[in-house]
């Protein structure tokens, strides 16, 4: 490489595949050049411009074609940081995208923000444990608005039109595992329920889904996460709470009937007796001392349901 390429920064580019009707590709000769180069039209992407209006205006600019049909926009993309690989084995892969899930932790250690796009989807007593204070917490979750061109939007649709300037076809997302994942027409196991936010969303959910029918509530993990923060529960007949943090939870949790047990086997025991049937799993704290993570103990939920069959 020359000695002149070598400190230039990187920049965004396109490239476009263009075709006649009788299908054959356009190929055009540098005038820019003494050497015999040919190539397809392409281009860096300017400030605040998407990739196909850059690949429109490259398009113009080079071939003054102004009318086309879009037949297809390769895009590549890499998931990273808490929802897929760690982001350093996917560096300068050559894919268009890198959705990267970052975690308060993980903003907090940020000391420079060099990001094309950030998305701040909440702000919620969470983490106070690590972080020492919902304001210390906020902050960090705060330094994601430094990014190049931010948003708080949650719509992963309007998300999706604003980053690539397209519409994006409709999805049939199915469930995810522990995720108020539906395991029989009157259970629902949402393990993934690890703080408030979530515990409050499920409960939501839990009394459209169940409608008029009593349900019960299923919690446990560790509510240091959130600073032994009070909640006021409404919904559930019952809140059933398990595990070594039960007697910390019962002091957070304001609910007129509460039971505490020392295992959830002992819960799944205490419902078959009752003829209790329609229960909502949402722990609405970290695992703590009981499990490793959320995956664990939604395994651990369905397993004991299976037993007792």
């Amino acid at each position: 490489m020359e000695e002149k390429f070598k400190n230039l920064p990187f920049r965004n580019g396109v490239g476009i595949i263009l075709l006649n009707n009788d299908n054959k590709v356009f190929v055009a000769k540098r005038i820019d050049n003494p050497k015999n180069f040919w190539q397809m039209p392409q281009g860096g992407v300017d400030n605040n411009e998407n990739f196909l209006s850059a690949a429109y205006r490259e398009l113009e600019e080079e071939t003054s074609i102004k009318k086309v049909e879009l037949i297809k926009e390769i895009d590549t993309v890499n998931l990273v940081g808490n929802i897929g690989n760690p982001m350093l084995d996917v560096i300068n892969n050559n894919k268009t995208y890198s959705i990267i899930e970052l975690s308060s932790f993980q903003l907090d250690k940020m000391n420079f923000n060099d990001l094309d796009y950030g998305i701040l989807l909440n702000i919620a007593p969470d983490h106070l444990d690590y972080h020492g204070s919902f304001e210390a917490y906020k902050s960090a979750k705060e330094k994601i608005q430094s990014s190049k061109n931010f948003s708080n939007e949650n719509n992963p649709y309007e998300l999706f039109r604003w980053i690539t300037g397209k519409e994006s076809k409709k999805l049939d997302l199915k469930n995810l595992p522990y995720r108020f994942e539906k395991i029989t027409p009157s259970i629902i196991n949402d393990s993934k329920s690890t703080n408030s936010n979530s515990l409050f969303f499920a409960l939501e959910n839990a009394i459209k889904f169940f409608g008029l029918k009593n349900f019960v509530l299923i919690v446990c993990g560790d509510p240091a996460k959130e600073n032994h923060k009070s909640l006021k529960i409404n919904g559930p007949k019952e809140i059933l709470v398990y595990g070594e943090h039960k007697k910390e939870i019962d002091a957070c949790l304001e609910n007129n009937n509460k039971k505490l047990f020392n295992t959830l086997e002992d819960i799944i025991s205490y419902l078959k007796d009752s003829n209790k049937k329609n229960i909502l799993f949402s722990p609405g704290y970290p695992s703590g001392k009981d499990y490793k993570n959320f995956e664990i103990r939604g395994e651990h939920f369905n397993s004991c349901l299976n037993q007792d069959e």
